[in-house]
């Protein structure tokens, strides 16, 4: 899995949303959370691809940055936001 940058990482350790919180993930290990359990493609009937499991997690971490940049644009702004942007940026490069 790809690395995350560090300052995309600290972003994640101060905005995390507890342990079921993908950015939780991101922030202990640096990378995307790599699970034991692979998670099932309902569409087809079986087991999500490597590659469909990764886009999954990347998705899912946009959501969590699009989540923050809500919240950071609700409240009249934060230090946060331009790199916020930034990360969002990163993982949308990320998903093909």
């Amino acid at each position: 899995m790809t690395q995350i940058p560090s300052e995309f990482v600290r972003l994640c350790i101060h905005w995390h949303d507890g342990q079921d919180s993908i950015m939780y993930g991101v922030a202990s290990s640096g990378r995307l959370p790599n699970r034991t359990l692979r998670p099932w493609n309902s569409d087809e009937n079986r087991p999500m691809t490597n590659r469909e499991w990764e886009q999954s997690l990347w998705n899912d971490l946009g959501v969590d940055i699009r989540y923050c940049l809500h919240a950071i644009r609700k409240c009249g702004g934060h230090e946060d936001r331009e790199a916020f942007e930034r990360f969002e940026s990163f993982v949308e490069s990320q998903v093909s």
